[in-house]
């Protein structure tokens, strides 16, 4: 996981973008996407437990970490429950299956947000050196939802302070 914290900005935007421009035929489309949202969630996932340990060196107040692991842990199997849930099924509307899959749809939706405000809140108080409002991290936040331009911006704060 350290490896995640010092990859270069480039070599992780070639890990983490690249793949979800991979086009070829479905099951290995899907696998090739699926890899690259991985390797974001462990870039994530370093970002958090390893900022926190700073947080704690820096004598910051740190955060619970169950639920960011938890959640870490649950947002992947909630992509591969859903398509295997819905994998070759060409129905629309209110079937038993959206009514099936739309909770675990929207437990990834919040986890995905939890893990990458909890991600960003980490860096930018260690950045800061002080506990951080939503003004303060706000930028990064964007960036991050934005990872195409903001892996060359977020990756070098990573490297210089959490690493």
């Amino acid at each position: 996981m350290k490896q995640m914290i010092k990859l270069k900005h480039w070599q992780l935007f070639c890990l983490v973008a690249l793949p979800s421009a991979f086009i070829s035929p479905s099951p290995l489309q899907e696998t090739v996407r699926f890899t690259g949202f991985i390797i974001f969630l462990l870039w994530i996932y370093s970002i958090g437990v390893f900022g926190q340990k700073k947080l704690k060196i820096l004598k910051l107040e740190s955060k619970n970490l169950r639920l960011f692991k938890i959640n870490v842990f649950i947002c992947p199997l909630t992509i591969l429950l859903v398509l295997l849930i819905t994998y070759g099924k060409t129905e629309s509307g209110f079937t038993p299956t959206f009514f099936i899959v739309t909770p675990f749809a929207l437990y990834f939706i919040f986890s995905f947000f939890h893990i990458t405000f909890f991600a960003i809140k980490t860096l930018t108080a260690i950045e800061l050196n002080r506990e951080v409002e939503f003004s303060d991290y706000s930028k990064n936040l964007f960036l991050m939802f934005f990872l195409l331009i903001g892996a060359w911006i977020i990756q070098p704060k990573v490297t210089k302070y959490i690493s």
